[in-house]
């Protein structure tokens, strides 16, 4: 199993405001690595800084739920996106069952994770141009063993999402 980041831009998609609606599953984008996506890798959810640069980072986890495939996005999702338009591009998708949500004070914030040397060579923080990143294996471990956000902002609270 893989551990992958899937980043969304606030000024294309109203994530948070999609998140916090509680979907079970979602459908995100595949620009890149399809070929390497299987069922059951391990999704980061990464808020882009758009116009709030401070919040910029990791906000919920899933885990993907199917291969990846062709096809429109989510009807649940179009009113989230600031373009209508863009629901109606079919295009490589997946579906991703969410696992966790965080709200803005419990993301893990991009900034916090440059400052971990272990974190600090992933690529969404190298190149953050782009939709779909993978993860190593030494970072996702690192990033598995993360409980606090170096003691500035208490437990990462992820919460589960039950609905």
């Amino acid at each position: 199993m893989r551990t992958w980041v899937f980043q969304g831009n606030p000024e294309r998609f109203d994530i948070e405001s999609y998140l916090t609606a509680s979907p079970k599953r979602i459908a995100w984008r595949v620009a890149r690595y399809a070929d390497e996506m299987s069922v059951g890798d391990q999704v980061f959810i990464w808020r882009s800084q758009g116009a709030e640069k401070e919040n910029a980072g990791i906000m919920a986890e899933a885990e993907i739920a199917s291969p990846v495939r062709r096809m429109f996005d989510d009807p649940v999702a179009r009113p989230f996106w600031r373009d209508p338009k863009e629901a109606s591009i079919e295009t490589n998708r997946v579906w991703l069952d969410i696992r966790r949500v965080a709200n803005k004070r419990q993301m893990l914030k991009r900034d916090w994770l440059k400052e971990e040397p272990a974190l600090r060579g992933m690529l969404i923080l190298q190149q953050a141009a782009g939709t779909n990143f993978p993860v190593t294996r030494s970072e996702q471990k690192r990033g598995a063993g993360l409980d606090t956000c170096r003691g500035r902002c208490g437990p990462v609270g992820l919460r589960t999402n039950v609905r």
